[in-house]
């Protein structure tokens, strides 16, 4: 939902119809997958840049550590801001603090702060001692795992602020909410050890196709098998990757496997090379007749 559209009600996520009632005159775009990947892999590329490790949360959030950067946090937050507006052309809101919990309440709670006709271009460091002033105040939906049915559930013990939350007992909060009742009363003492982390680094690409009925008509197999040299030829290129070993791997109607693997001299990317490999392990390996379920 776009800024404006949120004046009305309208909420990221919400139901087309529900918005049409809220705002009669909607103006509805249709997404443009391809273009909100690349723009999201550009912004992925700065913080990879900018920080030593990068946790992706979706496409248009993330983790970063900086903590062993030399530089003061608001410096780095402003770098990385800057980038994004120069070389991307978006907005970007930032929020740090000494913990993931933080780092987030952060950056929704200086979202609040920027212009409402407009997306936000924010940046909010909370510095380290002063967590518990900045959580004490906020209502406790602001806590991560508090939704509306928590929210409400917590109101009815008389907790409407994160101080409230604070104060309350970890084994009356356990025993009605469980774990997740646990967890609240330490994210709302301004507890959070969980670490950024990054995604390990890609090692491998791989794409299969299950039939809906097992085939032996080395045609079908063939032109699935070329289709999928292209989705994972596609898949290193968009990740800036090459590969020396093309796998194979065959699922038998009996549902037992068989895998092969061709090392080649030089690193591939592309899909005719992908596919010539593949089809060489096919050729060399499937025994005309045999039903294959999964390639």
């Amino acid at each position: 939902a776009s800024y404006p559209a949120r004046r009305y009600g309208i909420k990221s996520a919400m139901p087309m119809g529900q918005a049409l009632r809220l705002c009669p005159d909607l103006v509805i775009v249709r997404p443009n997958t391809r273009v909100c990947v690349e723009r999201s892999k550009a912004v992925m590329d700065i913080l990879l840049q900018e920080a030593p490790s990068v946790e992706p949360a979706s496409i248009d959030e993330a983790f970063a550590d900086v903590t062993i950067l030399p530089e003061p946090i608001d410096k780095i937050a402003r770098d990385i801001q800057r980038r994004v507006n120069a070389e991307v052309d978006l907005p970007c809101s930032l929020g740090g603090g000494t913990s993931r919990l933080l780092a987030n309440i952060a950056n929704a709670f200086g979202k609040t702060q920027q212009p409402k006709d407009k997306p936000p271009n924010s940046i909010m460091i909370v510095p380290p001692g002063e967590e518990k002033l900045f959580l004490d105040n906020l209502p406790v939906g602001k806590l991560w795992g508090v939704g509306s049915r928590t929210e409400q559930a917590l109101e009815e013990l008389g907790v409407t602020t994160i101080a409230e939350l604070a104060a309350s007992s970890i084994d009356m909060l356990s025993k009605r909410f469980g774990n997740p009742g646990r967890d609240m009363w330490y994210h709302a003492n301004a507890i959070d050890p969980s670490p950024v982390l990054p995604l390990p680094i890609q090692k491998s690409a791989g794409r299969q196709m299950t039939f809906q009925s097992d085939t032996k008509n080395e045609a079908e197999l063939k032109l699935t098998l070329r289709r999928l040299s292209a989705e994972v030829g596609r898949q290193v290129r968009r990740a800036g990757l090459c590969g020396r070993t093309v796998t194979l791997t065959l699922r038998w109607e009996d549902y037992s496997s068989f895998t092969r693997q061709m090392t080649l001299h030089n690193p591939i990317d592309r899909d005719d090379q992908i596919y010539a490999a593949a089809v060489d392990l096919f050729h060399r390996y499937w025994l005309r007749g045999e039903l294959v379920s999964l390639i």
